[in-house]
């Protein structure tokens, strides 16, 4: 099959996840997988790393010659104002198209029903978009990618430094991402455990800075930037925290999978997403800054539970993150769209 990716750029989580299925699928021999970017890219690592495999990244002005040749039309879509408008201004040729949504649809921004209506085929990136009656017969394909974590080093040593409990983070240290009250959690934290300091990776906003200082816990709350050693990272740190707001559009979360895969035990926000997450064992969930706190707590009083957790949590990455199984369902539903005829599309009612 000529399968045609549609984005509108390859930033972030969004280039890992289009461009690691591109790579896995070129590299099974059975399809040919190209991009085409709506945006001028501001990022290029995903984009270089396709080039680098083999392939082809297109601009916006070779849509419709692309969109007349691909068998099948993947829309990757998040709530791009750049792609919205392509949708309603989309050119009058016959094709099949399938929606992958990288946005759980529940909260800004909202997946349209018109939208999925209008496509042949719905991908989500998150069991919880399925509990929507609507979207409930999509075909679940992950955002991570060409995500391997059987090569992610885990950790071995979970004894603490003498004079510190590491909680670390790596993502969007922002309002975001986190909740607005995330800050109530850090101090209930560390007034709990004195030894707590939280490490957070990433590019963060001047007002969740600006609030760390009107807290008073700069001491405790240190914002690193932007890291290029993610697993290196990753070993420091004790446990992984991540505060996600409970009306996040997120969905596959791949800096939980990482810490997962790397042997740390993880304590999350309960909702909207964590609960999918983390298995059974894996894991602690949390519903208010008590809750995360007490859980933190049994974590830094004893090692044995840090290595039970987080062994158990690389174990269930290892099992329910396959990217070839993740691949095999995105394949299946290409198979089921192919079976159609092509036809034009009309993106204009959402």
């Amino acid at each position: 099959m000529n399968i045609l990716h549609l984005a509108a750029h390859m930033g972030d989580g969004a280039g890992k996840a289009i461009g690691g299925l591109a790579i896995l699928g070129n590299k099974s021999g059975k399809d040919t997988h190209r991009i085409l970017l709506l945006d001028e890219p501001r990022k290029t690592n995903h984009i270089n790393r396709c080039c680098a495999a083999g392939i082809e990244v297109l601009p916006r002005d070779s849509a419709e010659f692309a969109i007349n040749e691909a068998d099948v039309v993947v829309l990757s879509w998040w709530g791009s104002p750049t792609m919205d408008m392509f949708l309603r201004e989309f050119p009058n040729i016959p094709c099949r198209v399938m929606l992958w949504t990288h946005k759980n649809g529940f909260y800004d921004p909202p997946l349209s029903d018109a939208l999925v209506r209008s496509c042949d085929r719905l991908l989500v990136t998150s069991p919880l978009t399925l509990e929507n009656p609507v979207w409930s017969d999509g075909t679940l394909v992950y955002g991570f990618g060409d995500f391997a974590p059987e090569k992610i080093p885990p950790k071995t040593d979970y004894s603490l430094n003498s004079d510190s409990f590491v909680i670390g983070y790596v993502g969007m240290p922002s309002y975001k991402r986190f909740s607005h009250n995330a800050l109530d959690y850090m101090s209930k934290t560390i007034s709990m455990i004195p030894d707590a300091v939280f490490i957070l990776s990433g590019e963060y906003s001047d007002e969740f800075k600006s609030d760390i200082t009107l807290t008073g816990v700069e001491d405790k709350v240190k914002l690193l930037g932007w890291t290029n050693d993610v697993l290196g990272l990753l070993r420091t740190f004790d446990v992984f925290g991540y505060l996600l707001r409970s009306d996040s559009s997120a969905t596959t979360e791949n800096s939980v999978l990482e810490a997962m895969a790397a042997g740390l035990p993880v304590v999350m926000a309960r909702k909207p997403v964590g609960k999918y997450l983390i298995g059974d064992g894996a894991g602690f969930l949390a519903d208010s800054p008590e809750e995360y706190a007490n859980n933190l707590l049994r974590l830094y009083e004893s090692e044995d539970l840090r290595r039970s957790v987080g062994q158990v949590a690389r174990k269930h990455i290892l099992v329910s993150c396959n990217a070839s199984d993740n691949l095999n369902r995105f394949n299946e539903a290409c198979l089921k769209v192919v079976e159609k005829q092509k036809y034009i599309h009309k993106f204009g009612g959402f």
